[in-house]
């Protein structure tokens, strides 16, 4: 089976990883894959991603995906952004292949007008969610015929490091630098915290990986912000250590890692973190009230600062038995969820009967 998975984003984030990621591993299973990028070039990325792997990798406009599409035959065009699904009609691609598929890991909006109504007729739609799968019911002009639930997954560490719970405990948080992902106001509420009980500063380290996009000036002037937040005496313990491309080692050496964005559609990094066995602290919005459980996680309300004091303190007095407990929790939850082998493996058997 021929795949083409078309790609129209300006940015390299956990969207393309996922893509990049899902592409290869349903090359292991037998299907011929193809990643087109229409708008920025991720093939250095995805090299680096894939490493030994046979995927296909292209970049160009729209006249040059056309040329491929008409080289290749694919099976299937997989489309990620609706500004793909808008180009399909013009190019008009919806008369060939037949099974174009939109996958929904960036969020929906409500759209009930005709264009969308006459689009949703021709796309199998896969929402990687139960809750987003139900709200797009509600939101989305999609027939039921067309209407998928589908979780994703993520490659699994081989094995959960043991780690030391002596101090200081290191909680991460791997988000892109931007309002959206709340982290103004996690670092306002660890400031507080740690003012308000000081045992708290030589028990955690507080380290807030990522950076803006290059083009984005209002997310370079918002991370300035961010720093000049931390008083100086807390600067040893509120760190910006900018972007990382080797997320799942920061993970293993972390023992939470927050996740705070608003409204998260899927959150790839909460995933990566479950399959490393390390516990996750979020927000309970968005796919965080299904991706996230007590069991090996906790919640917090930034509306509320006092809870990250709250949850920053029953860390404190937790044992490593305790903590031993939400890691293997944590695993287990992505060895039954989000093993990406499992996740790609039901997606094409869905894809052979669609």
């Amino acid at each position: 089976m021929k795949i083409l998975h078309w790609l129209h984003t300006r940015n390299w984030g956990g969207l393309e990883k996922f893509v990049v990621l899902f592409a290869g591993e349903l090359q292991k299973q037998s299907c011929k894959n193809t990643i087109f990028f229409s708008q920025r070039n991720g093939i250095a990325d995805s090299i680096e991603l894939l490493q030994n792997s046979t995927v296909d990798l292209r970049s160009g406009n729209h006249l040059d995906l056309w040329q491929i599409l008409r080289e290749q035959s694919p099976d299937a065009v997989i489309h990620y952004t609706g500004s793909t699904m808008h180009a399909a009609w013009l190019e008009g691609l919806l008369k060939w292949p037949k099974n174009h598929i939109r996958i929904f890991m960036h969020g929906f909006g409500h759209k009930h007008d005709i264009y969308h109504h006459y689009l949703y007729q021709k796309f199998n739609c896969i929402f990687p969610t139960r809750l987003t799968h139900g709200q797009s019911k509600e939101w989305l002009p999609i027939p039921e015929r067309c209407h998928h639930f589908q979780y994703f997954g993520v490659p699994l560490a081989r094995k959960v490091q043991k780690k030391s719970w002596n101090s200081p405990l290191t909680l991460v948080s791997l988000s892109r630098i931007e309002p959206a992902k709340r982290i103004r106001e996690l670092v306002g509420a660890v400031i507080n915290a740690f003012q308000m009980n000081p045992n708290l500063q030589e028990r955690f380290v507080i380290k807030i990986f990522g950076k803006p996009h290059d083009h984005d000036t209002k997310g370079q002037k918002y991370l300035q912000q961010l720093q000049q937040m931390v008083p100086h005496q807390l600067t040893t313990r509120i760190l910006f250590p900018g972007f990382t491309n080797e997320p799942n080692l920061m993970l293993e050496q972390a023992h939470f890692l927050f996740f705070t964005s608003q409204n998260e559609f899927y959150g790839f990094s909460l995933l990566e973190a479950l399959a490393t066995g390390t516990p996750t602290i979020t927000v309970r919005q968005g796919s965080f009230r299904e991706l996230n459980q007590e069991n090996y996680g906790r919640f917090i309300d930034l509306e509320n600062p006092e809870s990250v004091q709250k949850i920053l303190e029953e860390i404190n007095t937790m044992t490593a038995l305790e903590y031993e407990a939400l890691q293997e929790n944590a695993r287990n939850r992505a060895e039954a969820d989000f093993d990406i082998s499992k996740t790609t493996d039901q997606f094409r058997q869905w894809l052979v009967t669609h």
